[in-house]
Order: C-alpha cells, then sequence, then structure tokens
C-alpha cells in the first residue's frame, strides 16, 4: 500500500500533499453562533463525504451545499429542530461552477440545473391545473380550460412560492405572458 504521511498543521489545501485537503475543526459547542473558532488545521485523506460549514473548508475543486444528507449534531431537538449551529453540509465537487439558484430550488449537482426544493408541493387536478400541499385531498371538474396550458413545467413550477412558503404557482414572466391571452 501507499504510505500515510503524519498529520501535519495546514492552512490552506496546498500545504497537504496530493490526495489530502485541510480540513479546519469546528467546535460549535466553544464558539457562540456564528463565530468559528478555529485554528491551523490538519491534512486528511480526501474521502466521501467530507462534511462543512462553508466552501473554505471544502478541498480545491468542491463546494459546500446543505443537501438531504446534511448532517446535524448536539443540540436540542432534531432534524427540521437542530440548532443550525450544529448542522453542516457535504463537500461537493464543483464540476457546476459557481451557479446560484433563486429561492425556493436547489443546485442538483448531477445535472447542474435549479430544481424545485422538494417541499411537498405537488400538481392536482384532472388537469393539471392546481398546485397544492401533498396531504390537502383536492379534487376539480375534469372540464379543460385553455389557460390550463399555462401551467406546464416549461412556463412555471409548482413549489412553496406562495406567502409563507404555501404551494403556489411560481410567477414567472413566462406564466404572465402565457395567460395575459387568455384574460
Amino acid at each position: 500500500g501507499v504510505p500515510v504521511p503524519p498529520p501535519s498543521e495546514c492552512f490552506q489545501d496546498a500545504d497537504c500533499p496530493a490526495g489530502f485537503f485541510c480540513e479546519f475543526i469546528y467546535d460549535g459547542f466553544k464558539c457562540g453562533p456564528g463565530e468559528k473558532c478555529m485554528g491551523p488545521g490538519v491534512c486528511q485523506p480526501i474521502e466521501e463525504p467530507i462534511y462543512c460549514v462553508d466552501d473554505s473548508e471544502c478541498p480545491s475543486g468542491m463546494f459546500c451545499t446543505a443537501d438531504p444528507n446534511t448532517f446535524c449534531y448536539g443540540g436540542s431537538g432534531d432534524g427540521a429542530e437542530q440548532d443550525a449551529m450544529f448542522c453542516m453540509g457535504v463537500c461537493m465537487p464543483a464540476t457546476c461552477g459557481e451557479i446560484g439558484c433563486a429561492d425556493g430550488y436547489e443546485l442538483d449537482p448531477a445535472t447542474c440545473t435549479c430544481v424545485p426544493i422538494n417541499t411537498g408541493c405537488v400538481v392536482g387536478g384532472c388537469s393539471g391545473e392546481l398546485c397544492v400541499s401533498a396531504d390537502m385531498p383536492v379534487a376539480s371538474p375534469c372540464i379543460w380550460s385553455d389557460y390550463y396550458e399555462c401551467f406546464n413545467p416549461a412556463l412555471t413550477s409548482c413549489g412553496p412560492f406562495g406567502p409563507g412558503g404555501s404551494c403556489m404557482w411560481e410567477p414567472t414572466a413566462a406564466l404572465y405572458e402565457c395567460l395575459e391571452k387568455f384574460f
């Protein structure tokens, strides 16, 4: 096998040998909210997943993202009720570049596109004209109205775009332009 060098202090990835990155230790128990409390890091082998708080904690060519596999520890409660300072993202390859996504969207690293965050909003109705919460029973008459053609994925998406994050069709320029033809 390949000999592994002993841990060494580092301040950036370039201080570490190939195949290693500079890992900084974030201690949320000793720090107040918003503080990082980091000293020198330690060179660590690159393995998956690498947990992070921000991009500076990821190896070169990777970025920190909160994704469905976000790691939370300590604090009170669990899941979404965790204290934010105890939750970490995962370092992902930066193959998508620095793509920023609008509110209600997240980056899908597999396709490098912004996709609606899975919020429990679903398309419903007999003709796919409704955007509702998945746990809300819904029925609509099976009578086609021409303006329903505006509610298609090329023009809008169903998601948390309403007041307080409620389910609603995303108010895009393309949706409004389409609806103007009918009203």
